[in-house]
């Protein structure tokens, strides 16, 4: 379709005239003249009209039930654009939830990992806090055989002392294995 302004001068018209006959304001005219606005659908419809009667085609009697038929094309189309715009926003909130979940899921199994390095880290000070005592035990028999009978007994009651830490720390220790596990 020709530019408007041309349109408007070549039917000899003032953007006043122009717009009084195509059912708008004057400054609506201006603003579509300039392209800040676009022609309202009525008064694009007059404006065809007016262009048929112009070139001295006569208005045709089906022009009516094109418009309309034009009309329930477009309305199609705007409530299947809604509607792929509906699909796509489900679509991205449903990408939004997964991705909150693959975020929960990150988070949990990194707090994991931390709790199973702190246990790794426990587990293996309390095997190194076991071999201290059993080689303490070693020693504490050795000094035990060379010691005077006073000593001897102070120094079983520590090897029985350390028997029982030992013990304690090697069921600490299986405990552990089974969480680990």
């Amino acid at each position: 379709m020709e530019d408007i302004k041309r349109i408007r001068q070549k039917m000899g018209m003032t953007q006043l005239h122009f717009a009084h006959v195509l059912g708008i304001s004057r400054a609506n005219i201006a603003m579509v003249e300039v392209g800040q606005r676009e022609l309202p659908n009525p008064a694009f419809l007059k404006l065809l009209q007016l262009q048929r009667l112009s070139e001295g085609a006569p208005v045709q009697e089906d022009f009516p039930n094109e418009l309309e038929n034009k009309k329930d094309e477009i309305e199609s189309l705007i409530a299947s654009t809604k509607f792929l715009v509906s699909k796509r926003q489900k679509l991205l909130d449903h990408a939004k939830r997964k991705l909150e979940k693959m975020k929960t899921d990150y988070m949990g199994a990194s707090v994991a990992i931390r709790l199973m390095n702190d246990e790794l880290t426990l587990f293996e000070g309390i095997e190194a806090y076991t071999s201290k005592m059993q080689s303490r035990i070693a020693h504490a028999e050795k000094v035990k055989s060379r010691s005077h009978p006073i000593h001897q007994r102070v120094l079983q009651l520590r090897v029985n002392e350390l028997e029982s830490l030992v013990v304690l720390s090697q069921t600490e220790l299986t405990e552990l294995e089974q969480l680990i596990a």
